[in-house]
């Protein structure tokens, strides 16, 4: 079995939109990467693009020019994935999303990648497990980036049918080695986490403004100074905890809705209500509750001065 240690050098194929960040942040980790598409044109303009986003981040100060010289300088580029992929055990896809197209790059790979090589694909929505040879399952995941790629921090990892644990593990680590934060969802869904949340709150903003309940400048911000900067300290599920999950069910059980979270209710009907009982979706056991609170209210405190900067002064 492929240990993480193995993994020196990253091919990724396809050089649009999400191509030249996801090499960005693989070399920024500090991994060889040979970034491969079928268009010299293409590549050519990534290799633009790189180097643009090098230039911003260091003018910024976000990284020093020796480190954006470095991460420039491990990236490489070939027309030809085949000679590309010498010596690679990790494989990142990023090509269009067209089930066709995916599904014969893969039948491709098959034929010349190593036994135990991880394929990842960049996919947003489509079932890449119904598409990879039977063979490549266990070696088989899906690491979904965010745009802008280079600078958005987190990967979301969708296990397969047949994933293996190790290679699980491997993929998460490779991702937080190049500072990513990487969720794991066990198994597939379309959407994974953000597009599925994204997708939900994009239709009650539409149905909001289609019935002319608001305008999309007021639904905007709403959202920006409320959900979004709690959502920075809290999440979902946290935030419920300290909302009081007896609220929750209650209202629930007024609505008739109970259905609709299954979890909730199990620790509503334990007592289990949060931060105020110490237990809730989170075990806050042996600490400090008032603490806590206060805490949470110095990062939210900290997170709105940024908020309100943007809510004041709107792109």
């Amino acid at each position: 079995m492929l240990k993480f240690e193995d993994i020196k050098k990253i091919l990724v194929i396809g050089s649009g939109i999400m191509g030249p960040g996801i090499a960005f942040s693989y070399s920024r980790g500090g991994f060889e990467v040979c970034l491969t598409d079928i268009s010299e044109a293409a590549l050519a303009e990534a290799k633009r693009t790189i180097a643009r986003q090098l230039d911003n981040m260091a003018a910024i100060g976000e990284i020093a020019p020796e480190e954006a010289a470095g991460i420039f300088a491990r990236i490489s580029y070939n027309a030809d994935a085949k000679a590309a992929a010498e010596g690679v055990q990790y494989v990142v896809e990023a090509i269009t999303e067209k089930s066709e197209l995916k599904k014969n790059l893969y039948e491709w790979l098959d034929t010349f990648l190593p036994d135990d090589a991880i394929i990842a694909s960049n996919t947003s929505y489509l079932n890449i497990f119904e598409l990879m040879p039977k063979r490549r399952q266990p070696y088989a995941a899906i690491t979904h980036f965010f745009v802008p790629s280079h600078i958005m921090p987190l990967v979301e990892v969708v296990r397969g049918p047949e994933t293996a644990e190790e290679v699980m593990d491997i993929v998460v680590r490779l991702q937080t080695s190049c500072g990513k934060i990487a969720p794991r969802m066990e198994k597939y869904t379309r959407g994974f986490f953000v597009n599925q949340a994204q997708s939900a709150l994009g239709g009650v903003a539409n149905y909001l403004v289609d019935n002319g309940f608001c305008t999309p400048e007021q639904f905007d911000l709403a959202i920006k100074s409320s959900l979004f900067p709690r959502g920075v300290v809290l999440g979902v599920f946290q935030k419920a905890d300290f909302a009081g999950l007896n609220l929750a069910g209650d209202i629930m059980k007024e609505n008739g809705t109970e259905h609709h979270s299954r979890l909730t209710m199990e620790h509503y009907n334990r007592g289990e209500y949060g931060i105020r009982t110490g237990k809730g979706f989170y075990d806050y056991s042996g600490r400090d509750l008032d603490e806590l609170q206060n805490e949470s209210d110095r990062r939210l405190l900290e997170v709105l001065k940024i908020a309100r900067k943007n809510i004041e002064n709107p792109l």
